[in-house]
């Protein structure tokens, strides 16, 4: 999963980025490396704080070959897919914790985009439990 990012010089020499799918995600840095590995390291709050919080689907950006995109991390989009999922199916957290007979709190780290708390096993059996499934693929580094 990779998230579309526009990088534009500003005349102090600075670079501006912005993921055109994420309005809420904006960052200055001082480089366009810099700035990507920003973006990549970020945008996980940036997604919690804009669509899990508010109870939002999570849009999924579709860059083309000539765009910079940058990937983010498969427990990340494994917990996007598994909230997705659960928004369109009308999941809510308490109703995930009751059919894995876990705590609330223990449902929620399932679906925190910024927190490493859940293993990818346990957002696989979530997901199983309600029904739904997700795969990883292999991608060539050239293509998106």
């Amino acid at each position: 999963m990779y998230y579309r990012v526009h990088l534009r010089d500003l005349p102090n020499g600075s670079v501006e980025a912005t993921c055109p799918d994420i309005p809420a995600f904006f960052t200055v840095q001082p480089s366009k490396s810099e700035a990507l590995r920003f973006v990549r390291e970020n945008l996980a709050v940036t997604l919690q704080g804009a669509y899990r919080k508010r109870h939002l689907p999570v849009p999924v950006s579709r860059p083309r070959k000539d765009e910079a995109a940058v990937p983010l991390p498969v427990r990340v989009q494994a917990k996007i897919i598994l909230w997705n999922y659960m928004l369109r199916n009308r999941w809510r957290i308490a109703d995930l914790a009751k059919e894995l007979a876990i705590t609330q709190s223990q449902a929620q780290r399932l679906v925190d985009f910024d927190r490493d708390l859940a293993s990818m096993e346990s957002i696989e059996e979530a997901f199983m439990a309600i029904g739904g499934s997700f795969s990883l693929e292999e991608k060539n580094p050239g293509t998106r």
